[in-house]
């Protein structure tokens, strides 16, 4: 039975907070350029542009995401949707097809580039991946961005339920276990570099 998850994270409300404000200021611009077209048509006509432009740029991005993202768990397959991008060029999630009975690992890392290890401009901090690794050593990054913590769990213990119902058996057996520990070692890692800047600003 396939099961689909949907974003829930922290960071996908704030994302969606901050578009609909914007979509409510270029909504805001549109009433108020009707007062200033009495005064000042150019005045008017800069806030009318600018109200619509926010309203079909942030209004349309935030319902192709809400529409976009997600993630397939499917009978034989993780299926995971691209992201929202400028053609595709700034995406920080491609499309990727992952079949179970072709996973030989589950990783993780925590890094600020693309699911593809590209770094972009639109990416300031880094973001946590689910790593899932074929036979051929092939990566998948998943971005897990979006998703709380239960939700990773459940999409860990389903890719080894699956993995297992193919007769393809994981090292690891528990996705909370495997998170409890990603988030241990990634902890740990800030916790040197910090470490480090501090001991150099000293120098």
């Amino acid at each position: 039975m396939k099961k689909v998850l949907h974003p829930r994270g922290l960071s996908f409300v704030v994302y969606i907070l901050a578009t609909i404000s914007m979509t409510a200021f270029g909504v805001w611009a549109i009433f108020e350029s009707a007062f200033y077209l009495k005064k000042d048509v150019f005045l008017g006509l800069i806030g009318l542009f600018s109200g619509i432009v926010g309203i079909i740029l942030f209004g349309c991005l935030s319902l192709k995401l809400l529409i976009c993202t997600r993630i397939e768990l499917q009978n034989e397959q993780i299926f995971v949707h691209k992201g929202v991008g400028t053609k595709g060029k700034d995406l920080m999630q491609h499309e990727k097809r992952i079949k179970y009975a072709e996973i030989s690992e589950i990783g993780f890392c925590f890094t600020a580039t693309d699911s593809e290890g590209k770094s972009l401009m639109n990416i300031l901090r880094p973001v946590f991946y689910l790593l899932f690794i074929d036979k051929n050593g092939k990566q998948y990054a998943i971005s897990m961005d979006y998703y709380t913590k239960k939700q990773t769990i459940l999409l860990i213990d389903t890719a080894i339920l699956r993995c297992n119902e193919v007769g393809n058996s994981l090292s690891i057996t528990s996705g909370k276990d495997f998170l409890l520990d990603a988030i241990s070692q990634i902890k740990a890692s800030v916790k040197r570099e910090k470490v480090k800047k501090g001991k150099k600003r000293k120098k």
